[in-house]
């Protein structure tokens, strides 16, 4: 798989919690996160810092919050918990904008948590199986993912080297990704005729994961028989800002 981009995470914490706090970002970021931590020493006032921290938050998806006593001394982790709960709890915001947010609590064992970040990072990274000849029109949605903070995999052909088996390296991508994010599977007259794709189809419901989420970018007249029993998104007929929001929501955002 090519990464077109990493899943941004943004940690609220206290500084005094410096040593458990690494521990989150490295795992994070071995997970192919890319955390956002801030040490902003040079505002010295007030509103300065408060603006700049709501802006951030208001434009970042996903959201970590290190509780510890420390954390609930401070006055700018209690800010911007308040602010992202306020932020969710908008009544005229669209589901498709609301954060998803975790919480650690980093004054007991953290090893044991660490699978909430996980599921975290899940929830963040979307791995794309298509036709090449699709790409003009998934390229905006792509770009809307990777603008939304997501994690996006591309798997390419292309990338293949001569000689390789490829059923076998496919299988070892779409088993990595099975364990590390969605599969959306975008669906068209060129995708579905593509033995390639299909095989994708197949070795990622092998492997049991359910994070699967076909996208039908024109009308079929019939679906592959591993996808007739799932709900389909139809992309077709709509503009690209309402498919924008479908797709979110299917992704629980």
């Amino acid at each position: 798989m090519q990464q077109q981009s990493k899943a941004w995470i943004f940690v609220s914490h206290s500084i005094r919690d410096l040593e458990a706090v690494r521990r989150v970002r490295n795992h994070l970021e071995a997970k192919g996160g890319e955390p956002l931590l801030f040490f902003l020493k040079a505002l010295e006032k007030d509103e300065e810092l408060r603006v700049l921290l709501r802006r951030e938050i208001a434009e970042r998806r996903f959201f970590v919050l290190c509780d510890s006593a420390n954390a609930r001394a401070s006055r700018w982790v209690q800010e911007e918990v308040k602010f992202v709960e306020g932020f969710n709890a908008a009544p005229d915001l669209p589901r498709s904008n609301r954060k998803r947010i975790a919480r650690l609590n980093i004054d007991t064992d953290l090893e044991a948590q660490l699978p909430e970040l996980d599921r975290l990072m899940t929830d963040a990274t979307v791995f794309i199986s298509y036709s090449r000849r699709d790409m003009p029109t998934l390229r905006p949605y792509i770009d809307m993912l990777i603008e939304s903070d997501f994690g996006v995999g591309i798997d390419d052909p292309a990338n293949i080297l001569p000689g390789t088996d490829w059923r076998q390296y496919l299988n070892v991508a779409i088993r990595k990704s099975a364990e590390n994010g969605w599969f959306l599977i975008f669906l068209s007259q060129a995708s579905t005729s593509s033995d390639i794709v299909q095989h994708e189809v197949a070795a990622f419901l092998a492997t049991g994961s359910t994070k699967i989420i076909p996208i039908a970018l024109e009308p079929l007249p019939i679906l592959p028989p591993a996808l007739q029993n799932r709900q389909v998104l139809q992309f077709y007929g709509n503009d690209f800002q309402t498919n924008s929001a479908m797709l979110l929501r299917a992704l629980g955002l």
